[in-house]
């Protein structure tokens, strides 16, 4: 989730990248007032970015808050993060394209209970849950196969599953251009 909260532009060729705004470790002791709280789970850690438009003439930039949240509580309780909420900040409900027309992007992580395929090996199901709150909640078309929100989700499904798929078998960028 790190590169994809970094790099929104691998989602979308409208965005040219973003800005980490600010960023801060959440405890126990300490919690941010802005932080919602979501059932089940506690916030560890928030990620205040800009994301810039690849046309500033046309679209306006947008901040976001994207709080990662771990397991409450339960016996499987490891403190890894298991919920990004992506909430960004409206101004006038004044939203770019590139940007889905929500008031918040859920991605869950789910890692179902171990199943032996041998007597060496554990496999685990793992399910990878987005969930949107448009911006309007009586609009019934937002979740209908053919709406652009529904799209976004699958793109960004997609490309969760491409980076980690990278990142699980190990790939390493070996050519970083315009570096001087």
């Amino acid at each position: 989730m790190q590169d994809i909260i970094l790099h929104p532009e691998y989602n979308s060729s409208l965005i040219l990248r973003t800005e980490v705004i600010s960023e801060m470790e959440i405890t126990q002791h300490i919690t941010a007032p802005y932080v919602q709280k979501v059932k089940g789970f506690r916030p560890v850690r928030l990620l205040t970015r800009r994301i810039l438009p690849r046309r500033p003439d046309r679209d306006s930039s947008i901040e976001q808050d994207c709080v990662f949240y771990t397991l409450e509580s339960g016996p499987e309780m490891d403190n890894s993060i298991s919920l990004v909420v992506l909430y960004p900040k409206l101004v006038d409900l004044n939203i770019p394209f590139y940007h889905p027309r929500v008031s918040a992007l859920a991605f869950r992580y789910i890692q179902n209970n171990a199943t032996p395929t041998s007597s060496k090996s554990i496999e685990y199901m793992h399910e990878l849950v987005i969930e949107a709150i448009p911006l309007d909640s009586s609009d019934r078309e937002a979740a209908a196969p053919t709406s652009r929100l529904y799209r976004t989700c699958c793109a960004l499904a997609e490309m969760v599953w491409r980076v980690g798929h990278g990142k699980m078998s190990g790939y390493k960028k070996r050519v970083s251009h315009d570096v001087r």
